[in-house]
C-alpha cells in the first residue's frame, strides 16, 4: 500500500477543517492505533459528523483516555455535532480515536488518511502523521 503525502489540513466546501492530525501506534497492540486531532466549523451553520474511516483501519472508535469505556463513547464519531463557528480538539488527555484492526505496520513520519463523512456536506480526507 503507498503512503499519500502530507497534507496539514483539509476542509470541504461547508469549511469544516480538520486539522494537526497525528496517529500514534499504540505499544501494547500492533493493531491499534490513536488518532489525535482538531475539527473546525467555521460555517454559520451546525452540521453533523456522521462516521470516520480509513483504508488502514477494519474500524474506528471513540476512546476517552481517562474515564471509563462504554458503547455509547465508542460511537461518538457516528452522531457527533458541530457547533457553527466553533473548533473542537481531540487530544492525547482527552477523547480521540482509536484505529482497529491496522491493515500495515506503521513508522514515524508515515502519512495516514482518515475521510470524515459529514451529513449533508462533502466529506474531508486529511493525511494523519505517524508519530511516536
Amino acid at each position: 500500500m503507498t503512503i499519500a503525502k502530507a497534507e496539514p489540513v483539509a476542509q470541504n466546501s461547508a469549511h469544516i477543517v480538520v486539522s494537526n492530525g497525528t496517529l500514534l501506534p499504540l505499544p501494547l497492540s500492533s493493531s491499534r492505533a490513536a488518532g489525535f486531532f482538531s475539527l473546525t466549523n467555521n460555517d454559520a451553520t451546525d452540521h453533523l459528523l456522521k462516521g470516520i474511516t480509513s483504508p488502514f483501519c477494519a474500524s474506528i472508535m471513540a476512546h476517552h483516555t481517562k474515564q471509563e469505556q462504554t458503547v455509547a463513547t465508542n460511537d461518538l464519531f457516528t452522531h457527533l455535532a458541530l457547533q457553527h463557528n466553533a473548533t473542537m480538539v481531540f487530544p492525547r488527555d482527552g477523547y480521540h480515536l482509536v484505529c482497529l484492526g491496522l491493515h500495515r505496520s506503521l513508522q514515524p513520519g508515515d502519512k495516514v488518511p482518515f475521510t470524515f463523512l459529514f451529513l449533508d456536506s462533502p466529506d474531508v480526507t486529511v493525511n494523519f502523521t505517524v508519530v511516536r
